[in-house]
């Protein structure tokens, strides 16, 4: 029987630097990562508009996973985002 995954949703991880982050990623394993406004930049260039920040994580694939690192100091806690997941 193969195994499959259905859903799976990116891990995420909470760091106390996005910049330090990118260059941990780039220097252990080679890959570059993205800032979230990179992924949305098609979305804003169509008018859609965002109620919250896009400039508080970073993306990096490695392999078939795609890591998240989260800045909690940059989401904006004002719309009610909460970095610890709670509304």
């Amino acid at each position: 029987m193969p195994y499959a995954v259905k859903h799976h949703y990116h891990s995420s991880l909470y760091v106390p630097s996005l910049d330090e982050a990118t260059t941990f990623f780039e220097r252990v394993f080679g890959r570059e990562s993205k800032i979230l406004s990179e992924y949305l930049r098609g979305g804003k260039e169509r008018g859609v508009l965002y109620n919250y920040t896009t400039d508080y994580a970073t993306f990096t694939p490695i392999a078939e996973v795609q890591l998240e690192c989260v800045d909690p100091r940059a989401l904006d806690h004002r719309r009610g985002a909460d970095p610890r997941g709670r509304h």
